[in-house]
């Protein structure tokens, strides 16, 4: 449930062409004079539309839980910028791509099903995935928040944790080898929870 905010404008500010979260799932907020002052415009991935009081207990606007999204068959890894301004939620001024996408994609992007997925934490089978860059269908594409399988080179797929490159599939298996690396314990603990097996 968001506080009740001083005017229409901070509303407006605050809100306006953001994705937020209502019932549990991302919508993007429109705010309008037409309404009254407590009432904003969502429109869920869908397009369906509808108006609600943005004081409601099913209405969140803090910023979703984000990581990588599956966007136009590739692997992006999304982040929030700590400097916010006025906004809440998420919205193009606030959204960091990796790799970046331009203003433009970042808007169509916060309206796609693709984000969606990611908010609700819906992914592809990490096999899956792992077939369809064997057979060159895709390049790369993440099976969780923190977690993307991307060919690095013509041999090698490489394991990708928030954006940063830790290790590869090893040939011809679907067994993962994680690098010795600066925090490599919790990245080889949360591979295993969000895959549950890891060649050591």
């Amino acid at each position: 449930m968001g506080d009740k905010m001083y005017s229409k404008e901070d509303v407006l500010h605050t809100l306006h062409e953001t994705v937020c979260l209502y019932k549990g799932l991302p919508v993007i907020v429109f705010v309008s004079n037409d309404l009254k002052d407590d009432q904003i415009m969502i429109q869920y991935t869908n397009g369906k539309s509808e108006v609600i009081n943005y004081t409601e207990s099913e209405f969140n606007y803090s910023a979703p839980e984000i990581g990588y999204v599956n966007y136009r068959n590739s692997a992006y890894y999304l982040s929030r910028s700590p400097i916010r301004g006025r906004k809440q939620g998420l919205d193009v001024s606030n959204l960091i791509t990796d790799p970046d996408l331009p203003p433009g994609e970042k808007r169509n992007l916060l309206k796609s099903k693709s984000l969606s997925s990611c908010i609700t934490n819906k992914y592809p089978n990490f096999s899956v995935i792992l077939i369809d860059i064997r057979e060159g269908l895709i390049k790369s594409l993440a099976f969780s928040r923190l977690f993307a399988l991307g060919r690095v080179d013509y041999r090698l797929i490489g394991v990708f944790f928030r954006g940063r490159l830790v290790g590869n599939v090893i040939k011809n298996t679907n067994k993962v080898k994680i690098h010795q690396i600066s925090g490599r314990d919790i990245i080889v603990k949360l591979f295993l929870e969000q895959r549950g097996s890891i060649n050591e």
